[in-house]
């Protein structure tokens, strides 16, 4: 297809027999299903604890091979400051100058120090959702704006798909704080988070590229295509037509 740049994504590197499932927006488990959950999240974390470096070494030489850039690192473990040095490892390991975060307010106080220190730049994730109310979650456009605030070396990130299907206007928020931006997931999806191909949704894909474009934003536009497929190759090459034709 092309592309020459990635994000890289923990679960990508993990033993499929060790893959713990994503729960889906609101969905509840029994408390046999959550222990279980529990002892998987567990098993894993030992699992990722006692990687060598080297691993890590080794899939960014597959990636130099492929001629792809690994510019960050998604889904790593962040919630503490102990894993957060581990992450970082992770990223210097496989070439990565920017690490996502998922945490809260709170956590990230304590991590965006430390990332700087190291020289990275900590790629606020967060979870999009309009009806998200806990002040600490970073879930909303004022908390996005609160957390990227706390430190030089702390950008936006943003699924304008996710965003879109929990409420976001996400082109006010890329035309309002794109200078703050520093990675989108380009997905489109309905109002009823359903995702889809592009230029079937709700998601203002064309208008989103056309203002970075326009403005110059330094912001990376990476291509996320989730829904059900049978041949993701050609999916990326269709997103990648769709883009070129709006731009």
């Amino acid at each position: 297809t092309g592309i020459r740049e990635c994000d890289v994504s923990a679960p990508l590197l993990d033993p499929p027999e060790l893959a713990v499932p994503m729960l889906a927006p609101g969905q509840q488990l029994s408390a046999e299903a959550a222990a279980a959950r529990t002892a998987a999240q567990q098993a894993l974390a030992r699992w990722r604890a006692s990687l060598p470096m080297t691993f890590y070494t080794q899939v960014r030489r597959k990636f130099e091979a492929a001629g792809i850039d690994i510019h960050a690192i998604s889904l790593f473990p962040s919630a503490t400051p102990e894993q957060f040095a581990r992450t970082m490892d992770v990223a210097e390991a496989l070439g990565a100058t920017l690490v996502a975060s998922t945490a809260t307010l709170p956590v990230l106080r304590t991590l965006v120090p430390a990332a700087a220190a190291r020289g990275l730049t900590v790629g606020v994730q967060g979870r999009p959702d309009m009806s998200v109310t806990n002040p600490d979650v970073v879930a909303t456009p004022e908390r996005y704006a609160a957390a990227v605030a706390l430190g030089p070396n702390c950008r936006a990130m943003l699924d304008v798909g996710d965003a879109t299907g929990r409420g976001w206007d996400t082109l006010q928020f890329i035309q309002e704080h794109g200078d703050t931006i520093g990675l989108i997931y380009l997905k489109d999806r309905t109002r009823d988070y359903t995702s889809v191909p592009f230029g079937r949704g709700d998601t203002p894909i064309r208008e989103i590229v056309k203002v970075i474009r326009d403005r110059q934003y330094p912001i990376r536009c990476y291509l996320d295509c989730e829904y059900p497929s049978d041949d993701r190759t050609a999916d990326i090459r269709q997103s990648l037509e769709y883009l070129r034709t709006a731009l």
